[in-house]
């Protein structure tokens, strides 16, 4: 089972739904937590279940305050058994289906006095079971300076949390990417008309190359330069531009959503998640409807490929529209009375 656990800081604004969406398109997860909502799910868990994610347990936010959220896609059997504004507690009775486990997704008070009673009271919950415990998310809290990267952490908290560690038996797996969630760094006429067209198709198509071509592969380029800063050393240098990376990134994700919302002319669609397999499939579908791979002629034979097709549409519409020369008799001509109003 692979889980993603991400201190969102709001999911209130579409480019943050979108760097969410890429991310698990990017890794694939099973199982979401996402703390600092600060919205009700309304607002983004639409963009869940349309990739997959089925089931959810919420702790909406106070305001605009916290807000906890974990959702999972089918396959997985989730029991909860705590929810608060600081944990979401849930027994997994899969991976594996014999053997259920506790799983605590964290979101730690802020204030000390009462990340330690919260400790207290994450301790009585785990010695309630005895099996296996596994506790993720975002623990306000560090076992060591070298984890704060500059930030203030009083001694005692994190001698509180040092504490609830040991007293549980538990063990800190490490980590693989960002050691920090957060940042200090805040152109005769006709010829003229037909030269200036060419030139301008020209252009057209040397600046979508340039600036809108090869989007996918620039946003995984992106994604990969992001990730490279983010492993580096903690710096001003490096805030500062992973801040220019994200923007770049999120511009890039907003292009490739346009691209395919245009492609399938879905124009009335309002789905959050636009970048998705209904757009690509629309866009496809389009395409074959607009196409004419055969036509069935008078004598009933069936005409196929491009010349044939289109010598039998031309003599056909030239034949309709053809006039057939009547003869008009005059005497039909007293029936039409011709009145002319004055004013």
């Amino acid at each position: 089972m692979k889980v993603l656990s991400w201190n969102s800081g709001g999911l209130a604004h579409a480019p943050t739904i979108r760097a969410l969406q890429a991310f698990i398109r990017t890794h694939r997860p099973d199982l979401i937590f996402l703390s600092e909502t600060k919205v009700a799910s309304a607002r983004f868990q639409p963009s869940l279940l349309h990739l997959g994610f089925f089931a959810w347990l919420e702790i909406p936010p106070v305001g605009l305050k916290g807000g906890l959220f974990v959702t999972w896609k089918h396959g997985i059997e989730i029991e909860p058994v705590r929810l608060d504004r600081s944990c979401i507690s849930c027994l997994v009775f899969s991976h594996p289906s014999h053997c259920p486990w506790l799983f605590s997704f964290i979101y730690a008070p802020h204030i000390a006095e009462r990340r330690s009673v919260f400790w207290s009271e994450l301790t009585n919950l785990g010695n309630s079971f005895s099996g296996a415990w596994l506790l993720l998310g975002d623990f306000n809290s560090v076992l060591s300076p070298s984890e704060s990267g500059g930030r203030a952490f009083g001694s005692s908290s994190q001698n509180d949390f040092v504490d609830f560690i040991q007293s549980n038996a538990l063990i800190d797996p490490g980590f693989v990417g960002n050691k920090f969630a957060w940042s200090e760094v805040e152109g005769s006429p006709a010829f003229s008309l037909s030269k200036k067209w060419k030139s301008t198709k020209s252009a057209l198509k040397v600046w979508n190359q340039q600036h809108f071509g090869y989007i996918q592969s620039r946003i995984k380029s992106l994604m990969s330069e992001i990730s490279l800063i983010q492993s580096n050393p903690h710096s001003p240098a490096n805030a500062a531009r992973e801040v220019v990376l994200q923007e770049s990134l999120q511009e890039h994700l907003l292009r490739e959503e346009v691209l395919w919302k245009q492609k399938s002319r879905e124009l009335w669609l309002t789905c959050t998640d636009l970048n998705s397999k209904f757009f690509h499939a629309s866009t496809a579908c389009r395409r074959r409807y607009n196409s004419i791979s055969s036509l069935k002629a008078y004598d009933g034979t069936r005409l196929c490929g491009r010349d044939n097709i289109g010598s039998f549409l031309v003599n056909h519409f030239s034949t309709l529209f053809s006039s057939t020369s009547p003869n008009f008799d005059d005497s039909l001509s007293e029936l039409v009375v011709t009145i002319i109003y004055l004013n």
